[in-house]
């Protein structure tokens, strides 16, 4: 049994998307593992990813509860632990580097961007993507943008330029002041971008 991932230095990208699809189809072929909680089948498929995605857009804009977002995407598939849970099913266990992909949220304060932190002026904001630069190895600590090729650092490296291609920094207007975050938007969204529930002492430039 192999011990939980021990990691830092995370590296982030944050982005809301109208829809995952054409994000999905630059990372193909990729696994997708549910994390956080038990279930049957901890392996989905993309389309399924792309439905559960729609239904937290769809949450949001009708500012119903969300659905809480927590998938493990790789190329490695063990990088994935399964643990049987008794009678209920099983738990994905991240035991080697993934990228992880999680509901997003984030809060200004004096102009400043706070990703996830918590607060009742948070403002949901799509997916968090994290993959860590320092990881404990078989063998000692890893770096792995200096060690040899792995598939998900490849994977990390994909993302980030399907995030450039596909997302822009969001030009929020704050105080009629426009600011250029690091979290980022995807234009197909600025059909509706301004019945975004959150956006109320703030509004996006578009």
């Amino acid at each position: 049994m192999q011990a939980p991932l021990k990691a830092s230095k995370w590296l982030t990208h944050h982005a809301l998307f109208n829809d995952i699809k054409p994000l999905l189809s630059r990372l193909s072929p990729v696994k997708i593992a549910v994390i956080g909680k038990v279930v049957d089948r901890p392996f989905i498929t993309p389309s399924e990813l792309i439905e559960a995605y729609q239904d937290y857009k769809q949450a949001l804009l009708e500012s119903r509860s969300l659905p809480k977002l927590a998938f493990a995407l790789t190329r490695d598939e063990s990088a994935i632990q399964l643990m049987p849970v008794k009678d209920r099913g099983v738990i994905a266990r991240i035991v080697k580097p993934v990228v992880e992909m999680r509901s997003h949220h984030f809060i200004i304060s004096n102009g400043e961007f706070h990703s996830m932190a918590f607060g009742k002026e948070a403002i949901s904001w799509g997916v968090k993507f994290a993959y860590p630069q320092i990881y404990q190895g078989e063998n000692g600590v890893v770096d792995l943008f200096k060690s040899d090729h792995t598939e998900n650092t490849d994977l990390y490296k994909e993302l980030s330029r399907a995030l450039r291609d596909l997302t822009k920094p969001t030009p929020f207007l704050i105080n009629e002041q426009l600011i250029k975050s690091t979290i980022r938007i995807d234009p197909q969204t600025f059909s509706w971008i301004d019945t975004h529930p959150g956006l109320k002492e703030v509004s996006v430039a578009h």
